[in-house]
């Protein structure tokens, strides 16, 4: 480094890109000629090629993140070195300490055993910080696990500032490779150039245990969003159900059911599928309540809603049109298979209603009303037809079933307010 007086941020920008160059020259001469003619050349190309891209990679962030660098400093060095395992150390002179900056391929075991290391120590991290050459430890000499590890200094100008290493685990054949030093000391000394150029070593270390800090919190801050975001689906989740369901019975209210039958009858016009409506309302409903209590009488349409749902197909949709009226809707299913169902249900209620807490009155029926769709025709046309029939069965003595009439759409658009008051 130059004595004296600091560098301008020009200067250091200067110097930092002719030392490149420099080492461009000096270091990779012999190489760039070379052509493939045997393992060794392919080697040293494949090294070559390492080196050219981490130099590329540095002077293209002049106004540098040192961070990425370091990261591709030790994907470039494993690569070409055939290794699966690399690490990255910088020094703490100050606490005698080599921290564990960045690592490729390390198991939990090795990330902790590297992760603090004494630069008095024999690691080669530390030998090679110490010697200020590249180290080679083979079996016995190579740390817990390792069949080797080669470590090469960093050095910024004339004095270390970490260590870049590469590993190979027990069992892994280690490539024979004369090489491997001078390669290691050119990325090592790429790497140490890049730090001394962005002037972060000694803020790194001070910052070390903040970046942890800051680390720790940014992952307990994304636990907390993950956990948030769960919490909006599921009550998104809810608030849709609740938006199409109705609350008393736990059927589809009105508005989605109606919406489900405009579904149906579309999916029935492509498809040419037959398609039922019943519509079905409990007989003398305000008997119920005025004898037995509005809660009496909200637990028979619970009780009905089950009787519905248990006896309904996945596919059928059913919901409560309004009071004690509910619509089913019966896919792929003509009329006289709807009526066939539409009996089941009201043979069920008449018999499992004479129950408590409905046994006071003998229990309640149902009566219903079936429609099937038409070509042509509109939701609320095969609504008014269904209903229609529901009327007569309540007109023909109640607890019955009833087939709709067709009727043209002009007449099948509404029931009048007083038929509709005198189905109760």
């Amino acid at each position: 480094m130059r004595q004296g007086a600091p560098f301008t941020a020009g200067e250091k920008g200067v110097y930092f890109l002719k030392t490149i160059q420099y080492w461009k020259a000096v270091e990779l001469g012999n190489l760039l000629n070379l052509q493939p003619a045997n393992e060794r050349v392919a080697a040293l190309l494949a090294k070559q090629k390492a080196v050219r891209k981490l130099i590329a990679f540095i002077t293209t962030r002049v106004e540098m993140d040192i961070h990425p660098i370091f990261e591709e400093a030790i994907a470039k060095t494993s690569h070409a070195l055939n290794a699966p395992m690399a690490c990255l150390h910088l020094s703490d002179e100050e606490n005698g300490k080599l921290n564990l900056l960045y690592s490729l391929g390390l198991n939990a075991f090795h990330k902790k055993a590297l992760n603090t290391l004494s630069l008095d120590g024999v690691s080669p991290p530390a030998r090679t910080h110490a010697a200020e050459k590249p180290v080679l430890y083979f079996g016995d000499q190579a740390p817990a696990g390792l069949a080797a590890m080669a470590s090469a200094p960093i050095k910024g100008g004339d004095f270390p500032v970490g260590a870049i290493s590469v590993m190979w685990p027990q069992g892994r054949e280690v490539p024979e490779d004369e090489d491997r030093s001078d390669f290691m000391l050119i990325m090592g000394r790429l790497v140490g150039l890049a730090v001394d150029h962005a002037g972060l070593v000694n803020g790194l270390l001070d910052n070390l245990n903040e970046m942890t800090k800051i680390k720790t919190e940014a992952e307990r801050y994304a636990q907390e969003l993950d956990q948030t975001n769960r919490q909006l689906v599921q009550a998104n989740s809810r608030l849709e159900e609740l938006s199409r369901t109705d609350g008393l019975t736990g059927l589809f209210n009105h508005l989605f059911i109606h919406q489900r039958l405009q579904e149906e009858i579309l999916r029935a016009e492509r498809q040419g599928h037959p398609l039922t409506v019943l519509m079905a309302d409990l007989d003398h409903f305000k008997r119920v309540n005025d004898q037995l209590g509005h809660q009496v009488g909200d637990e028979a349409l619970r009780f009905f809603s089950r009787i519905l749902l248990e006896n309904l197909r996945r596919v059928d949709a059913v919901g409560r049109y309004g009071g004690e009226e509910f619509l089913v809707i019966l896919v792929d299913c003509d009329l006289e298979s709807g009526i066939m169902v539409a009996q089941k249900l009201r043979k069920k209620v008449e018999s499992g209603s004479n129950t408590p807490p409905f046994d006071p009155m003998g229990g309640f029926t149902v009566s219903m009303g079936a429609a099937q769709w038409n070509l042509g025709q509109k939701a609320k046309e095969l609504i008014a037809l269904a209903d229609d029939a529901l009327y007569e069965a309540k007109r023909g003595g109640r607890n019955k079933v009833r087939a709709a009439h067709k009727k043209s759409p002009a007449q099948s658009e509404s029931v009048p307010e007083d038929r509709r008051a005198s189905k109760a």
